[in-house]
């Protein structure tokens, strides 16, 4: 098995934004309350992430010739939420998502990013996450983040997480 995270092309958006839905629908159904319970889907429609693909944004996890995961990945800190880590050549991960039948697929995802950050002279990834997903939370600790703050945007109250690159 080959896995290898590559640019979004046009006609694969469609299939992306289905993991999102799968991932929701995944969430109501084991009782995680992420992004089920902030009306994720009408925050990021599809035309969303044509508009991130267009611009070179949105990359896929793909096995062998299998979609399993999609991310939003920036080279810039286009929300305001890193503006007192501002300087630092950093990656900002939005909209990360595996299919859920894929075990493990989030660990191998993020170290194809971490891969590609470094490559592209990234010093740091940065992402947040619901601060009452205690099990995200803490998945993004023993994957090497750091804990660096807080957020709120509207309802959505989130923890701010930041990988150094350079200490690998």
């Amino acid at each position: 098995m080959t896995y290898f995270v590559q640019p979004a092309k046009p006609e694969e958006v469609e299939k992306a934004f289905d993991l999102y839905r799968k991932r929701v629908q995944w969430m109501d159904e084991v009782g995680i309350k992420h992004w089920n319970v902030y009306d994720y889907l009408s925050l990021y429609p599809i035309s969303y992430f044509k508009w991130q693909q267009r611009h070179g944004y949105l990359f896929l996890l793909m096995k062998d010739d299998s979609l399993i995961g999609s991310v939003v990945l920036r080279d810039h800190d286009c929300e305001g939420v890193w503006r007192d880590k501002s300087g630092a050549h950093a990656y900002y991960i939005r909209n990360l998502v595996t299919d859920p039948s894929e075990k493990g697929a989030g660990r191998l995802f993020l170290s194809e990013i971490e891969k590609k950050a470094l490559a592209d002279g990234a010093q740091y990834l940065r992402l947040d996450c619901s601060r009452s997903n205690t099990a995200l939370n803490e998945y993004y600790r023993t994957k090497g983040y750091n804990l660096r703050g807080t957020l709120r945007r509207g309802e959505y109250l989130g923890n701010k997480w930041e990988k150094n690159l350079t200490l690998e």
